[in-house]
């Protein structure tokens, strides 16, 4: 269980320091580069939202994508 835990610790650590270069090293202006980094993270987030759905429910169908409430 503490090697799992500090591997998670790791991995946090890790995604908050390149968040941060990308933060202070990006071209774009600040309100610009938030809402590419909102995107990106809201679509990589339902992706791994479907891939545990599927993994914890596999017969599951998926629903389309204009059909989410």
């Amino acid at each position: 269980m503490k090697t799992s835990n500090t591997t998670l610790i790791a991995f946090l650590g890790g995604a908050a320091i390149g968040a941060a270069a990308t933060l202070l090293f990006t071209t774009e202006k600040g309100a610009e580069a938030r809402k590419a980094m909102s995107d990106l993270f809201s679509k990589e987030f339902d992706k791994l939202s479907n891939k545990i759905d599927h993994f914890i429910h596999p017969g599951k169908k998926e629903e389309p994508a204009g059909n989410k409430a």
